[in-house]
């Protein structure tokens, strides 16, 4: 089965609520007259110049060119050196025999929070902002690990939509941080770091350019899980009996759990095109999933129906690499969108459909 195709206010002039004969102010004896005084010739020369540079202030914040962004900010060293030694973990967590998903998505979240969301000054993000945020910088670090350089970003930030800033572009209220000063030193055309764990393969060769992290996350995978889970509850009598019979919170941990387990699967490079034996699968009154035997199958403590098992039994594969680095973003939609799916009694209105 396939998986987962993220002014002004304007204040009132008080000038003119009182007459000319109320309120006057004597200035005595002195001369404002140009042939008598040189006070007005100094006046006169003070205004001009107060009115050339109210035109240049005004000029030059109107016009179209972007306001200048530092090409780097400078972070303490230590920092610098976890950030990379932490950029070089997440690398060996994307490739070879050291490709772990799971790590990768515990070690990246927290990556992401303390060396950049703790680093912006301005930027406040909205949940599409996150995830589009934890997108676009996932696509950074796999552009490096395949060997890749920036040959077109001077340098990396972060705009207030979650997208990394494209070359050239107008830099207004987009901010750096750590981890984005790291990626781009270690993608620097003139790096010299030699990381066992960045490809060089010709195949994993991507130039750089416009529009490679400014994407904008839709996270609709858990919609999918969702729909997945009303196809397999309401496909026989004996599955709907199953949804009965679950309370809201082994629903819970059963999504997550299989949700795990769809990942793990399609992320299998080493058995995807090997053989499958079939099993027999059953979920806990804790809500996890098992693989089951007769004896488990005829107790009271699981839950089985024959749809159940043959979705579990389904090979899952990533529509790209890309994909298979959304574990965290999907999970936390799915927490987030969870008690608003099942408080809907999604299966019920499903059953009276068919």
């Amino acid at each position: 089965m396939r998986l987962f195709k993220g002014d002004g206010w304007k204040k009132k002039r008080d000038s003119n609520r009182y007459s000319a004969g109320t309120h006057s102010f004597d200035f005595g004896s002195m001369s404002l007259s140009a042939s008598h005084s040189p006070l007005y010739t100094l006046l006169a020369l003070v205004g001009g110049l107060c009115l050339f540079l109210l035109c240049c202030v005004t000029f030059f914040s109107t016009s179209s060119y972007p306001v200048t962004v530092p090409q780097s900010a400078d972070y303490d060293r230590s920092v610098m050196i976890e950030v990379e030694d932490t950029l070089s973990e997440l690398m060996k967590l994307r490739s070879g025999d050291t490709r772990d998903i799971k790590k990768y998505a515990t070690l990246f979240d927290q990556a992401l929070q303390k060396y950049c969301v703790d680093f912006l000054q301005k930027i406040h993000f909205d949940r599409e902002g996150k995830q589009s945020f934890m997108l676009n910088v996932g696509s950074t670090i796999a552009f490096v690990e395949r060997g890749n350089k920036f040959t077109e970003h001077n340098l990396l930030l972060v705009t207030p939509s979650g997208q990394i800033a494209e070359p050239n572009a107008d830099l207004r209220g987009a901010e750096p941080c750590p981890l984005l000063n790291g990626i781009f030193e270690m993608g620097a055309p003139d790096s010299n770091i030699d990381d066992a764990h960045l490809r060089t393969a010709p195949n994993g060769k991507k130039a750089d350019g416009a529009h490679l992290f400014d994407h904008t996350a839709e996270i609709v995978e858990a919609k999918q899980l969702f729909s997945v889970a009303v196809e397999i509850f309401t496909d026989s009598a004996q599955c709907r009996r199953v949804a009965r019979k679950m309370s809201k919170e082994t629903m819970r941990v059963f999504i997550f759990d299989w949700h795990s387990m769809v990942h793990s699967d399609a992320d299998n490079r080493k058995h995807k095109d090997a053989p499958r034996k079939k099993h027999k699968y059953a979920i806990g009154k804790d809500g996890k999933i098992y693989q089951a035997n007769d004896g488990m199958l005829a107790s009271n403590e699981y839950f089985w129906c024959s749809k159940l098992s043959a979705v579990l039994n389904e090979h899952w594969k990533f529509g790209n690499d890309d994909e298979s680095f959304s574990y965290s973003s999907v999970h936390a939609e799915v927490e987030r969108t969870f008690d608003e799916w099942f408080d809907s009694s999604p299966f019920d209105d499903a059953a009276k459909r068919k």
